[in-house]
């Protein structure tokens, strides 16, 4: 199941994507001629000789439109105060007369426009409600539909207009762009209602900006998914949300589908696609209110019973032959009230719910030990629950539904920002009743499953146990390698018999100490090694990254500490978060006695148990050469000097910010922000050195500020046993190790040279032969 709810959120995020890019489309190019960008002159009235020039400024029937500098201009007949116009008052029954209007405006183009081969468009954002088309008095294109008494017979109300520019007509300079209005003059539509846009450009230009190709197929497949739940309900009669959610994308189609301009190609008559638009409209909120009942409850509530009625009651207002107008006022009544199902439905269904799933959820990531438990249970709400599924697309749709209906009242942009998140909605909740279909499915398969081959599959657990009883002995307790376990706290829970040898220890007394206890704390270690295994433990805590580090592990009996390369992973048994260990003895180099010399150069980070490691790697050679000893002590001056790079150099840390850190015992958390500060981030140690039989030399350099290395090294001679001793630790033990100590004159590279004796080559050169 984990895999599909994967499947199901990237099909989602596709899906999603496709949505906005159809919502955002590229940005395009400024047309030849923005007609808004001229004064459009309006008149009641209409006759063939107003269509060849502009009117006289003097004739007081014309009222000048100003020009816009947005290119956005609604132009509504209602609010032109051409005289005569009546008034009408809201929800008034009265059939008002269609009158005739002429809109008469230029625009100028020059030679090159008109080239042959280059074909010219007109498109208008809207046009209502019948109309005639005219350039220098011949007219392109005819919408008139007059009866015999002088009304309308069929209705063109229509959007996205694109006319052809014939070259026969149009000329080079100022031509005269007129049309010829009819209808209610006190109907919101008559006359030129969206905002934008009003231009002339080349054809095929507009053609694809209109084009409703994508916008189409995404309807489409809302009409598909509608179906295809309708069949799934006739199928599963139990689960009614599969018929309220099937019924939702039908009339979530059909809404649609009459708010382009490619309906207008099946049905001719706008006033049968402006009815069917607020009737599929009216239905959507209800539709889904069930919905959300139903699966969320699975009960009808009494307010989705009641609002039910409400629109059904709208819908028989619009359906009867009332006025275009008196359709409007009831689809004003509708947007202002459908704020309140919207808050129900959001607050009382879907939020209620997700605030109960919200509570459960944080009882458990605080049962599980979560480190973040209300940020862990809102993320698992949101992804794993209905409620929480539903609440986003919930809220997308809430945005998009808003800013329509503002637009709506307001603004006249037409952007209907609804279909995409409509389309964000359905398609997301389409992927959660496929998830619930498919869950109950393999739950389904399951249980058949199980019944079928119980018994066989209680013998196979039985030989599974035995086998892997048999494994365990095998894989855990035959081997040298000591295997542990740890609980959150670092005790010790179970141990294989080899750890347990080595420690001389029962199964029982072993579950009273911690690693710490078993881990030897070198007097010249300071305790570095506790706080670099504690970095590597905060990491395998945090990331799940399994640690692993080369330590000294001491018996419990007083033997000598030995070396082990110690590994840590977690793991979760029974729930709890535990951790599972292997070490290893740390074996010899069976090539070392044929060593000679190696130069090695090296580019690390700023994190502490890079150094550890590093300096693992910066002595391996030298036992060649030295004592153990004596190696153990050049490999921790070594990791103190890049320590010091890290911290000093790279990460700027002052002696006073360590010596507070440690103090309120939060330094490692204190480096962690450090090394995660933009400007200190990228910067690297470089570690250079040379090893030959006559010495050792270690280059280390850093990109920090340097420091002035002569007072510190007068500070430490006269406070070695001061304070000094503490912060140059790193210095203090080099000097005592190293022969010979370079600084750089900045202070951020040092040289730090051993000469070699030839006792330890004879001896190895002596074993050898």
């Amino acid at each position: 199941m984990n895999r599909i709810h994967i499947r199901a959120r990237l099909i989602a995020l596709c899906l999603a994507a496709i949505g906005v890019a159809v919502a955002f489309p590229p940005a395009v190019s400024a047309a030849i001629v923005d007609l808004t960008a001229e004064t459009m002159y309006a008149r009641t009235g209409f006759s063939p000789r107003w269509t060849t020039r502009l009117p006289d400024k003097t004739d007081k029937a014309w009222i000048a439109v100003p020009p816009s500098d947005n290119g956005m201009r609604p132009i509504q007949v209602k609010s032109l105060n051409l005289p005569d116009i009546p008034a009408r008052t809201i929800f008034s029954l009265h059939d008002y007369k269609p009158e005739q209007f002429t809109f008469v405006t230029r625009f100028a183009l020059d030679s090159s426009h008109l080239e042959k081969g280059k074909a010219l468009g007109l498109l208008l954002a809207h046009i209502s409600d019948n109309w005639e088309i005219y350039v220098n008095g011949v007219m392109l294109r005819s919408e008139m539909h007059i009866d015999g008494e002088g009304g309308i017979d069929r209705h063109k109300s229509s959007r996205h207009v694109l006319v052809h520019l014939d070259p026969r007509i149009i000329k080079a300079g100022e031509n005269v762009l007129a049309f010829r209005v009819t209808g209610d003059p006190t109907f919101t539509d008559t006359g030129f209602l969206h905002t934008k846009p009003y231009v002339i450009d080349e054809y095929e230009t507009l053609a694809a900006q209109i084009s409703e190709t994508i916008p189409i197929a995404f309807i489409v497949l809302y009409g598909f998914l509608g179906l295809y739940y309708l069949f799934l309900f006739s199928n599963r009669k139990g689960e009614a949300f599969n018929l309220y959610y099937g019924l939702f994308c039908v009339m979530l189609f059909i809404y649609l589908f009459m708010r382009t301009h490619t309906v207008e190609s099946v049905l001719t008559d706008s006033n049968t696609i402006f009815r069917l638009e607020l009737t599929s409209l009216f239905t959507l909120v209800p539709l889904i209110g069930l919905f959300f009942d139903d699966i969320l409850e699975r009960s009808i509530s009494l307010f989705n019973v009641i609002y039910g009625g409400f629109c059904a009651f709208l819908i028989l207002i619009v359906v009867f032959p009332t006025t275009q107008a008196f359709a409007v006022d009831v689809l004003r009544v509708w947007q202002i009230t459908s704020i309140i199902p919207i808050a129900y439905y959001s607050v009382f269904r879907i939020g209620r719910k997700f605030f109960m799933n919200l509570g459960i959820m944080h009882k458990k990531s605080i049962r599980i030990g979560a480190r973040y438990p209300r940020l862990d249970a809102l993320r698992a709400t949101m992804w794993h629950t209905i409620a929480g599924n539903l609440i986003i697309g919930v809220l997308v749709l809430a945005s998009t539904t808003i800013f329509d209906i503002i637009d709506a009242t307001l603004l006249n942009m037409d952007l209907v920002l609804t279909r995409y998140g409509f389309f964000m909605f359905v398609i997301g909740t389409a992927l959660i009743l496929s998830n619930k279909f498919i869950g109950l499915q393999v739950k389904n398969e399951k249980l058949n499953l199980s019944l079928k081959q119980k018994i066989s599959d209680l013998d196979e657990a039985n030989r599974s146990i035995s086998i892997s009883e048999e494994k365990y002995k095998v894989l855990v307790e035959g081997t040298n390698e000591c295997i542990f376990t740890l609980d959150a706290g670092l005790k010790f829970q179970n141990a294989n018999k080899a750890f347990l040898k080595f420690l001389h220890a029962s199964p029982e007394e072993i579950r009273t100490y911690s690693l710490f206890d078993i881990v030897y704390d070198d007097p010249q270690d300071a305790g570095v090694t506790k706080k670099l295994m504690l970095e590597k433990l905060d990491s395998l805590t945090s990331e799940g990254v399994p640690a692993s580090a080369k330590v000294l592990l001491k018996p419990l009996a007083g033997v000598e500490p030995q070396n082990f390369v110690l590994r840590l992973e977690g793991i979760t048994i029974e729930g709890k978060n535990e951790f599972l260990g292997r070490a290893s003895h740390v074996g010899e180099d069976a090539l070392l006695n044929y060593f000679i010399s190696e130069r090695q150069k090296y580019e690390i980070g700023n994190f502490l148990i890079t150094a550890e490691e590093i300096s693992h790697r910066l002595v391996r050679n030298l036992a060649r050469y030295l004592e153990p000893q004596d190696v153990k002590f050049m490999r921790i001056g070594l990791r103190e000097m890049i320590i010091n790079a890290i911290e000093h150099g790279n990460l700027n840390i002052t002696f006073e910010e360590k010596t507070q850190a440690t103090m309120e015992d939060n330094y490692i958390e204190f480096v962690m922000k450090r090394q995660q500060e933009p400007h200190l981030k990228d910067k690297k140690v470089r570690i250079e050195y040379l090893l030959s039989p006559e010495k050792a030399a270690y280059k280390i350099s850093d990109d920090g500020n340097g420091f002035d290395y002569k007072i510190m090294m007068d500070k430490i001679h006269r406070k070695v046993n001061d304070e000094m001793l503490y912060h140059g630790r790193g210095i203090t033990m080099a000097l005592n190790i190293f022969d010979k100590i370079t600084f750089n004159r900045k202070g951020n590279e040092v040289l730090l040279e051993k000469r070699l004796s030839s006792e330890k080559i004879l001896e190895s050169a002596s074993e050898t032969a």
